[in-house]
């Protein structure tokens, strides 16, 4: 039962064991006018609420924004360890060094393999420098991912919780309304 319900029957209650006198002193018209401009004061108006709508719009990510983030299949298009290891190792590279060399009339010199070699450890370095770095992106990614979830679920709330208030201020203000235009009338 709202709360000016709980307030009306009380005063119904009270005026069958009260004088006309006493009750007046109770409440009056000028009490109960401060008591809705105290309440009113104290509430947000349709205006306040709009005013926080439109600022939470222009501060909150929309669908458009959210839809820019990179999605599963992006990152999908990435380089997984499995692609990685598709690639030829070290000693690929090295069994493939001695078929071109037994093709050839002339044999590798040392410094020829020395340089093979180089260039071998560098791409391994650089491909476990790129592993590491996809690891970093994908964990960074999923974080995202959940930020932006929690968001979309706070933006939810936030319209819940608006709308909810808005319905309430309405259906207060109409019963505030409506014990204005009652006149306030003495029991016998």
């Amino acid at each position: 039962m709202p709360l000016m319900d709980y307030l009306w029957l009380a005063i119904i209650i009270f005026t069958m064991t009260l004088t006309p006198e006493q009750f007046n002193k109770l409440a009056t018209k000028d009490d109960l006018n401060h008591l809705e401009t105290k309440l009113k004061s104290k509430m947000a108006t349709k205006n306040d609420l709009n005013h926080l709508e439109t600022k939470l719009k222009s501060k909150m990510a929309t669908k458009d924004d959210l839809n820019r983030f990179a999605t599963k299949d992006d990152l999908n298009r990435f380089a997984t360890k499995d692609d990685l290891n598709r690639f030829a190792t070290k000693d690929d590279l090295n069994h493939l060094g001695d078929k071109v060399n037994s093709l050839e009339v002339k044999m590798a010199t040392k410094d020829d393999l020395n340089r093979l070699g180089g260039k071998v450890a560098l791409l391994a370095n650089n491909v476990n420098d790129l592993e590491d770095k996809v690891d970093i992106l994908a964990e960074n990614m999923s974080e995202l991912l959940t930020s932006v979830d929690g968001l979309a679920k706070k933006v939810d709330n936030i319209n819940y919780e608006f709308t909810s208030n808005l319905v309430a201020h309405d259906r207060f203000e109409k019963r505030i309304t409506k014990l204005e235009k009652q006149p306030i009338t003495s029991a016998p």
